[in-house]
Parts: C-alpha cells; sequence; structure tokens
C-alpha cells in the first residue's frame, strides 16, 4: 500500500509540470483548425493569434506552478492533481473551442475543477471561500449557459466563426445574448461589483493554485467575452461606460488593496486591479469594427499580466524575503505591472493608450492610465512591504520561481517584436513612465508619515477581504430575520405552482431550438449536472 502511494506521488511529480507540454506544443504551432463532426453538435478546434497568447500563458504557468506543486504540495497530492489536470484540461479546450458547445463545455469543467483547488486546504477559510466562489461560478455559468443557447437560437449556428459572420450581416440581433455574456464573463475577470470571489478564493488557495487562478483562469473571461459576443450585440453607447468601469475596476483594486494585512490578499486585490485595464482592451475589441485587430495587443496584455502576477504569487511561497536577490525577483514582475519603462507593462499600457485615442473622442482620458499606474505601484509595495516582513526563516526559493521570472521578462517582449508592437521608448515616454511610480514613492512616503503623527488614520485591516461581501452578507441576514418575525409560519403557506409555466417555458424554448440539434444541447447540459453533482 506504502510503496503504491509512493509509486503514485512519484507518478505525479513528473505528470503535473509535464502537463504544459501540450498546449506548448499547440501555441508554437501554426494557425491551424480540425472538425470532428461525430462529437456533439459538430466540434471544431482551432487556433489564432489569441488563442496562441493564451496557451502560451497556459503553458508557462502552468508549467512552473505545477512544478512548484508536485514538490510543495503535500497535502492530499493526489486529489490537488485531479482538479489540476482537470482545470488544465478545461482551459485548453475552453481556448480552442471553435464552436458553442465545446467552449461551453472546456469553460465549465475549468469553473468547477477549481473549485476543488480553491478548497483543498479543507479549513474554515478555504470553506468559506468556496462557497462564495461556487456561488458566483454557478450564477456565472447560468447566465453562460442561457447566452449560448440563445446565440445557437438566434443565428442557427453553434460555430463561433459562423455566429459572427452572422451577425455582421445582421446586426443588433444578438442583444441578451451579449448582455446575458458579458455579465457571465465579467465575473471570471473579476469587474468591480462582480469581484467578491478573488480576494477570498485566492488567499486560501495552495501557492500554485493562487499562481494559475490569478495569473490564468480570470483570462479565460476575457477569450469568451472577445470571441463569443457576436458584433453589434451590445449598443454603441455602452462602450464609454464599459471603459469607465474598467478604470474604476483598476482603481477600486487597488485602493482596497493598499490596506489589507495578507500579502495574497493585496496580491489577489491587485489582481482585480489590472484586469480592470484587460477589461479595457476587451471592450475595445467587442465594439471594433474588426476586432482581430486588436487581439495581438489583447495577447501581450494576457501574456504581461499572467506571467507577471503568477511569478507574484509563487514568491508569496518564499516570505519572508530575506536578502537583496529575493528582493529582485519579487520586484521584477511588481515593476512590470506598475508600467516601468522596458518591461511588459510598459508595452502593454502604450498599446491601450494608442488604442483609446484611435477610438475616438468621449472616451475616459488618457491620464486616467497613468494614475492608474501609480495605484498600482502603491498597492505592490504594500504587497513587498508585506512579503520583507517577518524574521523567520524562509522556505528555500523553488526554481520555478526564477524561471518564471525570467519567462515574464522575455516572453512578452518576445511576443511584442514578433506582432509590431514592441519599441523603444523615446525621452517622453520614458518620463511618462517614471513619472507614476516616483508619485507611487512620494504617496507611500507621505501617508507613512501621516500615519506615524495620527494613528487613527491607519485603514490597514479596517476592510475585511471581500469587502462589500461582508455588508451584503449582513444586510441579507437582516432581511431574513425580519421576514421571519413578520411571518413566522411562511413555510406552511401554499407556494403558487410553477409546473405548468415552467412545462410551457421549455415547450418554448425547444421550439426556439429548432434550428440547432436540441439533443446535442441537451445531452451538454446532462454532462454538466451529472459534473456538478459529482464534485
Amino acid at each position: 500500500m506504502f510503496a503504491s502511494r509512493a509509486h503514485a506521488a512519484g507518478v505525479l511529480r513528473i505528470l503535473l509540470p509535464l502537463a504544459c507540454l501540450p498546449p506548448l506544443v499547440l501555441a508554437l504551432m501554426p494557425v491551424q483548425g480540425v472538425e470532428l463532426t461525430a462529437i456533439l453538435l459538430g466540434t471544431r478546434l482551432e487556433t489564432g493569434v489569441l488563442q496562441q497568447a493564451m496557451l502560451l500563458l497556459v503553458a508557462l504557468a502552468w508549467g512552473a506552478a505545477g512544478w512548484y506543486a508536485a514538490d510543495r504540495v503535500t497535502h492530499q497530492p493526489g486529489r490537488f492533481a485531479v482538479f489540476w489536470l482537470l482545470s488544465l484540461a478545461g482551459i485548453v479546450l475552453a481556448t480552442l473551442a471553435g464552436d458553442l458547445a465545446s467552449f461551453y463545455f472546456g469553460y465549465a469543467l475549468m469553473t468547477l475543477s477549481a473549485y476543488g483547488l480553491v478548497v483543498h486546504d479543507g479549513g474554515a477559510a478555504a470553506r468559506r471561500a468556496g462557497r462564495v466562489y461556487l456561488v458566483m461560478a454557478i450564477l456565472a455559468e447560468g447566465a453562460l449557459l442561457a447566452g449560448v443557447l440563445l446565440l445557437a437560437s438566434r443565428y442557427g449556428a453553434t460555430g463561433v466563426g459562423d455566429i459572427t459572420r452572422a451577425a455582421l450581416d445582421s446586426p443588433r440581433t444578438g442583444g441578451l445574448a451579449g448582455v446575458l455574456l458579458l455579465l457571465g464573463f465579467s465575473v471570471k475577470i473579476g469587474v468591480a461589483g462582480l469581484h467578491l470571489w478573488l480576494p477570498l478564493a485566492h488567499p486560501v488557495a495552495p501557492v500554485p493554485a493562487s499562481a494559475i487562478l490569478s495569473g490564468v483562469i480570470v483570462k479565460a473571461g476575457v477569450l469568451g467575452l472577445v470571441r463569443l459576443v457576436p458584433p453589434g450585440a451590445l449598443p454603441e453607447a455602452w462602450m464609454p461606460g464599459l471603459l469607465a468601469l474598467g478604470l474604476f475596476t483598476s482603481f477600486y483594486g487597488a485602493l482596497v488593496g493598499i490596506v489589507q494585512t495578507r500579502i495574497k490578499t493585496v496580491l489577489a486585490y491587485s489582481t482585480v486591479s489590472q484586469m480592470g485595464l484587460v477589461f479595457m482592451v476587451a471592450v475595445l475589441a467587442v465594439f471594433a469594427p474588426e476586432r482581430a485587430v486588436l487581439w495581438p495587443l489583447l495577447g501581450l496584455f494576457v501574456l504581461h499580466h499572467g506571467l507577471n502576477k503568477a511569478a507574484l504569487f509563487l514568491a508569496a511561497g518564499s516570505v519572508p524575503l530575506l536578502g537583496w536577490w529575493r528582493v529582485l525577483l519579487f520586484a521584477l514582475p511588481a515593476l512590470s505591472l506598475a508600467g516601468m519603462p522596458l518591461l511588459s507593462g510598459a508595452l502593454a499600457k502604450g498599446g491601450l493608450k494608442s488604442a483609446l485615442y484611435d477610438a475616438g473622442p468621449g472616451l475616459p482620458p488618457i491620464v486616467w492610465l497613468s494614475l492608474g499606474s501609480v495605484a498600482t505601484a502603491c498597492v505592490l509595495w504594500r504587497a513587498l512591504s508585506l512579503a520583507r516582513a517577518g524574521e523567520a526563516d524562509a522556505p528555500r526559493p523553488h526554481a520555478s520561481w526564477p524561471a518564471l521570472v525570467v519567462a515574464a521578462v522575455v516572453v512578452p517582449w518576445l511576443w511584442a517584436s514578433r506582432h509590431d508592437l514592441a519599441q523603444l521608448p523615446s525621452t517622453a515616454v520614458l518620463f511618462e513612465g517614471f513619472w507614476p511610480l516616483a508619485a507611487a514613492l512620494v504617496a507611500v512616503l507621505a501617508v507613512a508619515a501621516i500615519i506615524r503623527r495620527s494613528p487613527a488614520l491607519d485603514w490597514r485591516g479596517r476592510i475585511p477581504e471581500g469587502d462589500v461581501l461582508v455588508p451584503l452578507l449582513a444586510l441579507l441576514s437582516g432581511i431574513r430575520g425580519v421576514f421571519a418575525r413578520a411571518w413566522p409560519r411562511w413555510h406552511a403557506v401554499q407556494w403558487p405552482n410553477p409546473g405548468p409555466a415552467l412545462e410551457r417555458w421549455i415547450a418554448h424554448g425547444e421550439r426556439s431550438l429548432g434550428s440547432v440539434s436540441a439533443a446535442g444541447l441537451s445531452l451538454l447540459l446532462l454532462g454538466l449536472v451529472l459534473w456538478v453533482a459529482w464534485t
């Protein structure tokens, strides 16, 4: 028995880091597609510019984190490996999917498998975070499923490319589907107001799981948003508001993260902040006349944020950072996220500024992006301060951490060079990149001096993890108490029977799905229900 367990553990140590090889091979192959007509409604797998960036991120971040997990995850390694590999299979399938059924199946597999990573430690905090994650994930999956079914019904097709072409021929016909998809994917992205699962799930998950949750899985929402929302499905008048929401998310995540007291929580809120900028690029792509033009820029953002944030979460497994080289390994990805010139963050934010200029007037002022860099630098300075705190001996750094830092420095530049997004900065661009960092340093020193003089102004630790979730749950609990006191026998009331109305609704839905294979979609839905029941 013990020999078999040791053998299984040895197999897992080999399998977890090597599982990244298939997506790496696919990322480096030329753009291509394949039809598998015998599966469900006719499965199509394909690669493109954005898919290649996503596969490259999955391969590098999942490979480094898997290497870390194979050596450092000692609690229930077999169970961890099952959920790890299932979530990897799900995100690869969702990335390659060229049809609605394959995308949704892969996306749901990734989402539900990640729940096992969130609750892996089994503690009270992990179970609470898992409940919040699962509730929000199921609500988002419901919106996505409804949106996917509406797309298939409205356009009479299940191929992503077919739906895009049909939408270009008959714009403004997929409005409700577009709204549902926007809501569902915004939960995964972590847009402000729908971000509540991130600061709870990321800190409690094991270090390698936090790295892929924050660095990779949140990007699946971006991929789905720009690929599945049909052209013209959302009103043009929404674009400035959605861009402003992305900017607000960027500032909100940074400001709440600054006052947190745990490093992984600070990093989780900085993910919310950075995903606000990625959301802005996705919005520009959704509303662009030819959205594929922005896919190289979006791919740069995906690689830049995903690799740097995964590296920072791996660094969280080696705190306190005692020694200059450990501090340097933490500072490089942090400065890149803050937009320091010559690093990938400066390339990504410069591309976003150019895209905003090209999108026309009436959009959020460009100066807000520089102020966002100030906020990002402040929150990452807070993370570095927490990472250096403590006098205990830190765990020996795992080799995956410096390897991923090197990848985060090199790979986005290679991507930008390949797609004509790289250029040496001018003096004006250097100044534009350095002054937010200098302003952040001045702000940090000024706030520290103010707190020393007036400790009552110190807000650190006053905003709980999950921020607005805490008062929201208290409000719901109060409403339930008032309802119970005012109507103590509510459970004995004979509520209306929704059966006939539900039966008519289902019959109407079946008729509306006549243009696609309802049997295939039903089989997909049945499989997802069985998966939820099993987990």
